[in-house]
């Protein structure tokens, strides 16, 4: 079976039973691919919990964990990747991995991957998109292997099909969500949902990232990210490598170790 959540948004385990208000039963075949169609998410639900997650004052990486186990009960999958990106350049600050042990070889090629122009439904693609979400089975008609993701990442891990979600709210994306399933594939419906739900999971990343940064001490703690041409000119700076560079180069040229 797959992974499934407790009411309180604790994850309980394999199991295959989902409960409490956030399902409507209705009388209904199996979908293709094998998805089960007899238990159907309720929308509304699902956007109040994560809206009250928004507010609950939760670091970010709690904030994943809890939104993850919520978004379980509403479409299940296997593994959920949890990303952080920088709002003016795409770039990824940070991940959270849930469902399949880290492996940086393995992060490494998705993020190869993600600056492919052969692979579809790569972040810079779907923020343009409204909703900005797809499935890989949806997207290449039912033929992953047109993906260069599937050959070299996900059938080796038996993954059968992804769903990926841009967090864009007002145009601007804070993060991602990458979930996967092994042993059926996701409908548009399900596509559907979590595409309806973007601008709340943005929201409570985007309230995340304000908490924390009001409570430090206004000093970056973390690794910022420069990118620069052939020619040396910086094309692209993240909002924490601004703040890193402020403090090395007041005067606005880049310190040596950099160049």
């Amino acid at each position: 079976g797959l992974d499934m959540t407790a009411p309180d948004g604790e994850v309980a385990g394999l199991s295959g039973h989902l409960h409490g208000a956030a399902w409507q039963r209705l009388d209904r075949p199996l979908l293709r691919g094998g998805a089960y169609a007899d238990l159907v998410p309720n929308p509304a639900d699902l956007r109040r919990r994560l809206r009250a997650l928004a507010v609950a004052g939760l670091p970010v990486g709690d904030l994943w964990s809890r939104s993850d186990a919520l978004l379980r009960r509403h479409v299940p999958y296997d593994v959920g990747a949890w990303g952080q990106v920088d709002p003016a350049t795409l770039l990824s600050t940070g991940c959270l991995v849930l469902g399949l042990p880290f492996d940086a070889e393995r992060e490494r090629e998705i993020l190869r991957l993600e600056h492919d122009d052969g692979d579809v439904n790569r972040l810079v693609d779907l923020v343009r998109r409204t909703p900005p979400a797809g499935s890989l089975d949806l997207t290449t008609g039912g033929h992953p292997e047109r993906s260069a993701r599937y050959p070299a990442l996900l059938g080796p891990l038996g993954i059968r099909d992804d769903l990926r979600v841009a967090m864009v709210r007002d145009g601007l994306c804070w993060g991602s969500v990458y979930a996967y399933r092994r042993s059926s594939v996701f409908t548009a419906a399900e596509v559907a949902l979590l595409g309806s739900v973007t601008g709340d999971l943005a929201d409570g990343e985007r309230l995340a990232l304000l908490r924390a940064d009001a409570m430090s001490d206004g000093s970056p703690d973390s690794p910022g990210l420069l990118l620069m041409g052939a020619d040396g000119r910086v094309t692209a700076v993240s909002e924490v490598a601004d703040r890193w560079l402020r403090l090395l180069a007041p005067d606005g040229r880049l310190p040596p170790a950099v160049t």
